[in-house]
């Protein structure tokens, strides 16, 4: 597969960093026996986030923010080209400290449809979520059907006594995603139904990695 690269200047740089700062993040995740996603998940995945040190902070009342990676898998089953997004909220619960966390969600079902078309979905509201790391020991011979919507798997620093994902909102980041493609007008949307031209070496060099690390179709 053959994709248009764009020049270096078009795009903005720093997104460039985040791509690379969500390709590590993903690294860690996989490389720990705790966090690591299982395979057969990733090959019925149509979609995953990373989100690199999103920040909770919590006494009874918690609160979080997030910046991130949305890659989707295409019906061919190759996955496209990224956009970013953001994840923020608030939740109530016997919850306290400070947290730094390395987030990944792994979408099974619909739920990047509605991301597609709202542009926005909520964690435990609008979609079910569970921790994914409470399933690591499934594989192809488990049978397990896979029928919840998102699972996450997270590692963390920091002082907590709890980590919730309920009621958060993911958004997709419309200025975030125009910086990194350098195009003012384009929007995540956009991106996400393959109305991209040209891409840079920081999207490319992201794609080669990320299909590398999850056992992707590039």
């Amino acid at each position: 597969m053959i994709i248009p690269v764009q020049t270096a200047s078009a795009a903005d740089t720093s997104a460039g960093v985040r791509l690379q700062e969500s390709l590590k993040t993903l690294s860690r995740i996989m490389a720990s026996p705790q966090t690591e996603i299982p395979p057969v998940l990733l090959q019925k995945a149509t979609a995953m986030i990373i989100i690199p040190d999103m920040v909770k902070a919590s006494f009874f009342i918690g609160a979080r923010y997030g910046k991130g990676v949305l890659m989707v898998r295409g019906d061919d089953g190759r996955w496209g080209n990224p956009v970013f997004v953001t994840l923020q909220g608030g939740s109530f619960g016997l919850q306290m400290g400070l947290q730094a966390t390395d987030l990944v969600l792994v979408f099974r079902r619909g739920t990047v449809l509605d991301m597609k078309t709202r542009g926005n979905v909520i964690l435990g509201a609008d979609v079910s979520i569970v921790a994914g790391n409470l399933s690591l020991h499934m594989d192809e011979n488990t049978g397990a059907d896979l029928s919840t919507e998102i699972y996450s798997f997270s590692r963390s620093a920091g002082l907590t006594a709890g980590f919730a994902l309920q009621g958060a909102h993911l958004r997709l980041d419309d200025a975030a995603t125009a910086g990194l493609y350098g195009k003012s007008s384009l929007t995540a949307q956009q991106v996400l139904a393959g109305r991209v031209d040209t891409v840079s070496t920081d999207i490319l060099r992201f794609r080669e990695g990320f299909t590398r690390i999850t056992g992707g179709t590039f």
